[in-house]
C-alpha cells in the first residue's frame, strides 16, 4: 500500500482509542505515506479540545492525545491550501453539499487520485463524496 489520504476524523482515531483506531493504525503502519490537508492541522487539536470540553475524554486523555498528535503530525505529508485547490474545493463543496473543511480534504484527495491509494475518512458525507469522485474509501 503506497499512499493513504486521511481526513481529520481519521487522524483523531490515531490519537484517541475508539471506533476506527485499529483500521487507521493498520493503515499508518502499512502505508508508504499518509497525506492530509493543511486544514487537518487545525481540525485535529480542535476536535480533541471539543472532546475534552464535552467530557467525551478527560483532561488527562486530552493531554496524552495532543502529545500523540504532535508525534503523528511530523509523520504526515501535508498538502498546502493553494488558490487552485481552493477553487476546486469550492466546486466540490457545491457539487456534494460539503462543509468547507471537508471540501478542502476532498480537493486534496482528488488531486492525489492519479497516484492511487486510499482515502481514510472519518466523516460519512466526505466518504460518500469521495466515492462519487471515483476514489477508493476506507471507512469504519
Amino acid at each position: 500500500m503506497a499512499l493513504v489520504y486521511a481526513d481529520a476524523g481519521a487522524l483523531v482515531t490515531l490519537c484517541v482509542p475508539g471506533r476506527g483506531s485499529s483500521v487507521m493504525t493498520t493503515l499508518w503502519n502499512r502505508a508508504d505515506v499518509i497525506v492530509t490537508s493543511r486544514v487537518a492541522v487545525v481540525q485535529v487539536p480542535a476536535a480533541l479540545a471539543q472532546a475534552r470540553r464535552t467530557e467525551v475524554i478527560t483532561g488527562e486523555e486530552a493531554a496524552a492525545a495532543l502529545v500523540q498528535w504532535q508525534r503523528i503530525k511530523h509523520g504526515l505529508y501535508v498538502m498546502e491550501a493553494t488558490g487552485d485547490r481552493g477553487e476546486h474545493a469550492a466546486q466540490l463543496a457545491d457539487a456534494h453539499d460539503l462543509r468547507a473543511d471537508d471540501a478542502w480534504h476532498l480537493a486534496a484527495a482528488v488531486e492525489l487520485a492519479h497516484a492511487g491509494g486510499l482515502v481514510a475518512a472519518g466523516d460519512e458525507r466526505l466518504a460518500f463524496a469521495a466515492r462519487c469522485e471515483g476514489l477508493t474509501v476506507v471507512q469504519w
